[in-house]
């Protein structure tokens, strides 16, 4: 059966202390909701896992699944990078220390603040200030802690890539592809094999193409 993803002022929150917001209602014909928050990290207090010092900033587009889980952005104190909020505790993704996949040891040099999503724990996210910049996940591989690159955005085939989208073992992307024309598209990856698809994502969205 289809399902949507939790949201929250429009899928993504975001507060300089972050929150996670779980939504309840009574049973019954016209009961209201009830809304309790939750403080999942605080700047200046709450430290980076696997890392030393405490997130100063956060993201401005967290997301969160519907199991509650969460991922998002920090950085301060020298240190950025993605982290999960999975059973109650935070997880690094990547941060300035994480070599990038098929780099040759060069490691990331900072991420995109509002280009994370996740999915039953597994995300993707976009890099930023490497070049040149690509898209990364974890979904489909042995580990949550395993990365894979799903596209660069080299200017080669790819000029343009943004608002990755995670369902189950799937990452979707916007993007502008340069082969075998400037077009628009959307791509899917399931973890190892690349395709490429033109589709219509759903009522009120598009997916413009030219020449």
């Amino acid at each position: 059966m289809p399902y949507a993803k939790t949201t929250f002022c429009g899928r993504y929150f975001t507060l300089s202390t972050l929150f996670l917001a779980l939504i309840t209602s009574s049973s019954g014909f016209g009961a209201e909701l009830s809304i309790e928050y939750t403080t999942i990290a605080r700047s200046g207090v709450t430290p980076y896992p696997q890392s030393t010092g405490t997130f100063a900033n956060f993201g401005s587009a967290p997301a969160i699944d519907k199991y509650g889980n969460v991922v998002l952005v920090g950085s301060g104190n020298g240190q950025a990078g993605v982290y999960t909020f999975i059973d109650g505790a935070f997880q690094r993704v990547a941060d300035l220390d994480t070599p990038i996949p098929g780099r040759g040891g060069t490691t990331f040099g900072g991420f995109n603040w509002d280009e994370v999503d996740i999915d039953d724990g597994r995300v993707a996210f976009k890099s930023a200030f490497t070049e040149p910049p690509g898209l990364y996940s974890n979904v489909g591989q042995a580990s949550p802690a395993n990365l894979a690159e799903v596209t660069l955005i080299d200017g080669i085939e790819w000029s343009d890539g943004k608002s990755p989208w995670v369902d189950g073992d799937v990452v979707a992307m916007k993007g502008q592809r340069l082969i075998p024309q400037t077009h628009q598209a959307i791509l899917h990856w399931n973890g190892s094999d690349l395709s490429e698809s033109l589709v219509d994502p759903g009522n009120g969205y598009g997916v413009g193409y030219h020449t």
